[in-house]
This record gives structure tokens, C-alpha cells and sequence, in this order.
């Protein structure tokens, strides 16, 4: 028999036309999602978890779990990843390295593999990529792109999912300053990570390359920013404090008093990046938020091998 401690996306051994009932999702009966719903899974609402849905087995049926292609360090990537695990849904996560993909020649001579790695899955370099059994892929894709119209469909497919952004006027105050402070603290370290996003030379090399000269990002000014920017990330994690207003099914503060939002799934990667500069001070509500999401993700905090 499945045991529902283990949830995971499945494919009936025969098709199940059942659409369900509003009053069959708040019973907790088992239901499962037609095709034309998106993923065939199954879902039991869990008791005192404020709706949130658990997808688990039914009977006999093959498991088959969702394929995520993304880099480990991009934060549009990590809103997905963040969103899997606070939802429990289980997924297969595949990482490809910065540079590949990209034509030298229309790179400065970086990157290596054009038409390769993840521009397979969309005739595109971007990431993240969906891809699964009822995943919805756009015209000549083979997975589903964009990080928000993945969250929108997962959350789409679990009855209960999390709830929409508030567009809160002081979290877009505070992540306004917070960006300000953090990308020059975070871009020249961030390709330092032991992650396979730069298992080939030329993945930082690409990633140097796109910035300065796409962005104009100036590396060697960053860095020499350090000792002031420092004070300040630390200064503004303490802000952040108050901002957290609420506590998630999973115990975990979050930012708003109903719960986990979507709120959440964007500005939580902001944070883990900021993990990979040492010399930060972590204020524990915040610390705790942060720990709560990467450890029910695949995508983990980069404070064990953060740089200076």
C-alpha cells in the first residue's frame, strides 16, 4: 500500500475521468486530476495544515515525478524549487553549467556547446523548464518555461497551493533596498559556489562576460565595496524581521499572517543568495525562514562554503 508520508505525482494504469468536488477536496477523499486539469495526481487535503494539499499514490499506479532542468543559483529557478518543496511535491531536479549553450560567437567567445543543453528544451538559453506528464509545453517546447507561470501551474494542480502576492507596499520598499545592496555583494561570489552551474571553466566565464558587458557590471568595484556593504545587508535582514508577520504549515515564519504566499517565493531566493557572502549577520527569525524553505527544497542554503 503507498504510504502517505511519501508523496509523490502519479499516472493512474487507466485513465481516471474525475474532476473534483469542492466538497470532496475539504472531505480529504482521495480524488485525482483529469487531463484536461494538468497533472494527473493525486491529492489528500492533510488535517490542521491550512488547506495545503499533500500529493500522494493511489492504489497500484505508477509513480512518475516532474522533471525541473534549472541552475542552482538562479533565483528564478529557486522560486520553483522553493514553491516543490514547501508544497511537498516531489520532482526530479536536473542541473546544467552556466555556459552551455551560448555561441562564442555571439558571446565574446564564451560559452561552449551552442544549440546544446538546456536550449534543447525551448530553442531557447533559459531556465527553469517544467517537464512531466500533463505538464502544458507551449508550441515546439518540450517543457513548460518561465518561473511564475510554472508556480501558477503547480499551484493550479495542488487543491489548497498557496495564496497570490499582496503586493505589499513595505516588502517592495524593503526588497527595492535589499537588491541595491545585495547584487554587488552577491554577483562576484556567487560563481565560487561548489554547484555544477561552474563545473566547466567556461560557465563563470560566460556568466563574467554577460554581466559586464550586457549589464555593465563592474566586478572589481563590487568587491571593493565589501567592507561597506556588508553593514548594511545585515542591517536590512534585521528590517526584515518585523516584515514577517506570519508562521507556514510547516511551523516556519513567513510573511504573511495567513500564510505562505507568494510573497514568499520570490523574495526567499533573494536571501539564499545572499548565503554565499560570509561575514553577514543572520537575525534568527530570518535565519530560521531561510533554513525552514531550503530544507524542504533540493536548492540548499550556500552558508556551509560562503566566501569573503
Amino acid at each position: 500500500p503507498p504510504n502517505p508520508s511519501e508523496p509523490t505525482l502519479c499516472v493512474p494504469s487507466e485513465p481516471v475521468p474525475c474532476v473534483p468536488s469542492v466538497a470532496e477536496l475539504r472531505a480529504g477523499r482521495d480524488v485525482c486530476v483529469s487531463q484536461d486539469g494538468g497533472l494527473q495526481a493525486a491529492h489528500a487535503i492533510r488535517a490542521g495544515n491550512s488547506g495545503t494539499a499533500q500529493l500522494r499514490t493511489l492504489g497500484e499506479q505508477a509513480a512518475v515525478q516532474a522533471t525541473l532542468h534549472a541552475y542552482d543559483h538562479c533565483p528564478y529557478c529557486n522560486r520553483v524549487e522553493f514553491l516543490l518543496g514547501k508544497l511537498d511535491v516531489p520532482y526530479t531536479r536536473v542541473l546544467y553549467g552556466y555556459g552551455e549553450g551560448a555561441d562564442p560567437a555571439e558571446a565574446g567567445g564564451t560559452g561552449y556547446n551552442p544549440g546544446g543543453g538546456p536550449v534543447v528544451l525551448t530553442g531557447k538559453k533559459i531556465l527553469p523548464v517544467l517537464v512531466g506528464e500533463g505538464v502544458p509545453a507551449p508550441a515546439g517546447m518540450k517543457g513548460l518555461p518561465e518561473s511564475l507561470e510554472i508556480c501558477s501551474y503547480v499551484t493550479a494542480c495542488v487543491p489548497g497551493g498557496i495564496s497570490p502576492a499582496t503586493g505589499r507596499g513595505d516588502l517592495d520598499a524593503w526588497s527595492k533596498d535589499f537588491k541595491e545592496v545585495v547584487t554587488p555583494l552577491v554577483r562576484p561570489r556567487i560563481a565560487k559556489m561548489p554547484i555544477q552551474d561552474w563545473a566547466d571553466s567556461r560557465d563563470s566565464e560566460y556568466a563574467v562576460w554577460k554581466y559586464s558587458t550586457k549589464f555593465g557590471f563592474d566586478y572589481d568595484k563590487a568587491v571593493a565595496q565589501t567592507a561597506e556593504l556588508l553593514p548594511r545587508a545585515s542591517a536590512l535582514l534585521l528590517k526584515l524581521e518585523p516584515l514577517l508577520r506570519g508562521t507556514d504549515a510547516d511551523g516556519a515564519p513567513c510573511l504573511n499572517s495567513w500564510g505562505l504566499s507568494v510573497d514568499d517565493i520570490i523574495l526567499l531566493p533573494d536571501l539564499r543568495q545572499l548565503s554565499c557572502v560570509q561575514g553577514v549577520t543572520w537575525p534568527a527569525k530570518v535565519q530560521a525562514y531561510l533554513d525552514s524553505a531550503c530544507g524542504k527544497a533540493q536548492c540548499k542554503s550556500y552558508q556551509p562554503t560562503a566566501v569573503p
